[in-house]
């Protein structure tokens, strides 16, 4: 359940001829006490169904906490928390719905710009 960019990232020279379309979080820390959620993508493409990483592709980190310095205060973790726990999603596998709540959350963000293939 990666997500398919809107425009698929070009690595030019560095790896010839390929040009990667998806983004997929490949890791995951979820730290309770600290309520901080950290994702690594990466960028990569579909082949037969299958996820690729680009042979070049950068490691991205992103990081989703609440910032209550901020003016409004950020409640990113808390209400994505919540909107986990109280999901409608009754039968499904919870990472299933855990890793569409958090693709979801880059799009919104705005940290890529796509779908969720």
């Amino acid at each position: 359940m990666p997500i398919l960019l809107t425009t698929a990232f070009d690595p030019g020279d560095m790896d010839p001829g390929k040009s990667y379309t998806h983004v997929k979080i490949v890791h995951l820390e979820h730290d309770v006490e600290g309520q901080a959620i950290r994702l690594i993508c990466k960028r990569g493409y579909l082949d037969g169904g299958a996820f690729v990483v680009g042979g070049v592709s950068p490691t991205m980190v992103h990081k989703i906490q609440d910032q209550p310095s901020l003016e409004p205060p950020g409640t990113d973790y808390t209400s994505l928390v919540a909107e986990t726990v109280v999901s409608g999603d009754v039968g499904e596998l919870i990472y299933d719905v855990n890793a569409q709540h958090l693709y979801q959350h880059l799009l919104t963000k705005g940290e890529y710009v796509g779908t969720i293939a």
